[in-house]
């Protein structure tokens, strides 16, 4: 039968492929408490935030010298905890990504 990953399901995601790599993740920002460290989202949205959006915003909250920077058309707002630590762009992003890159 058919078989496919990366999905939701109510209250349930398979995430089983990805939990040798989340442990690496976890370590390599643990590793990194006393340097500066941004992290870009480009793009997540709220419809399964648990995904990237909240992780994103928990490493922020939790690291010292953190920035998040948020990309996004509809969804570009951050909590008001780190607002001090982030940039929130409310922008198209291939049009944002053209002006940085000056693509024509």
């Amino acid at each position: 039968g058919y078989m496919f990953m990366n999905v939701r399901g109510g209250s349930w995601f398979i995430d089983r492929p990805y939990e040798l790599q989340k442990a690496a993740l976890n370590k390599w920002i643990n590793n990194t408490v006393d340097k500066r460290l941004v992290v870009l989202d480009i793009g997540t949205g709220s419809n399964t935030p648990g995904v990237v959006r909240w992780p994103a915003e928990n490493i922020i909250m939790q690291h010292r010298s953190g920035t998040l920077i948020r990309i996004n058309l509809y969804d570009s707002e951050v909590p008001k905890e780190i607002q001090n630590k982030s940039i929130s762009i409310n922008d198209d992003i291939s049009e944002f990504m053209r002006g940085v890159f000056d693509i024509n």
